[in-house]
């Protein structure tokens, strides 16, 4: 797996934006998980268990999911430079409203205000978008690992869990809480200066929080046999 992996990004870093737009692209459907707890334990960074812990003690707590008011940025401690908060406008479009430090070095930009859908490969931006809003309108949380092809050519695999954050007095949420890292113990994003050239899904797991998960969404992951 990791030799195909690190043939896959030796392809794209010498095919550069060309060899991503000639990519071949193959539905994937995405994975369901029962509860937080269960996705805890697929995780072994602190930065994520301490997000997912902070939101099930709300939720323990209230009785509800979490408002955006209700989460106490402090539960993130030293983490918050991992961080990005996602706003669902009216135009149901997904916007960076707050970004992390670590996460602004990797973009090499600052994409405060910006698409979601801007930094996604353009054959699956409405996927991708669509995911953003299935966890909001279901709401359930999402799971996300990523492949990175920085621009060195090296090749990291990421996770990212978000989840969803309501206004007072609304059923539907109007934001998403992101915490991303770098998979496993072997580096932090603090470690890593170079910026993203691609990124590209492996998997996605919609988490369910007591109302269900997305029903037969399929994503689009590039096709390592082609």
């Amino acid at each position: 797996m990791l030799g195909r992996l690190r043939s896959f990004a030796q392809d794209e870093k010498s095919g550069g934006a060309e060899s991503a737009a000639a990519r071949v692209w193959i539905r994937q459907p995405a994975k369901t998980a029962p509860s937080l707890a269960h996705v805890r334990s697929l995780l072994d960074r602190k930065c994520h268990h301490r997000l997912l812990d902070g939101y099930e003690a709300i939720m323990i707590e209230s009785g509800r999911l979490p408002r955006k008011s209700d989460f106490d940025p402090t539960v993130l401690r030293g983490d918050l430079s991992k961080v990005a908060l996602y706003e669902i406008t009216p135009e149901r479009d997904v916007v960076f409203k707050l970004v992390g430090e670590d996460l602004i070095r990797s973009f090499g930009t600052n994409p405060t205000g910006r698409s979601y859908c801007d930094f996604v490969p353009a054959e699956r931006a409405e996927t991708a978008k669509s995911a953003f809003l299935a966890c909001a309108d279901t709401p359930c949380g999402m799971k996300v690992r990523t492949e990175q092809v920085l621009e060195s050519g090296r090749l990291r695999l990421c996770d990212a869990i978000g989840l969803p954050l309501f206004p007072d007095e609304s059923p539907i949420a109007s934001h998403l809480l992101f915490i991303d890292d770098v998979n496993g113990a072997s580096g932090r994003f603090s470690l890593e200066r170079q910026g993203i050239q691609f990124t590209y899904l492996v998997e996605r797991v919609f988490i369910d929080l007591g109302y269900g998960t997305p029903s037969g969404f399929e994503d689009l992951v590039p096709d390592r046999a082609a």
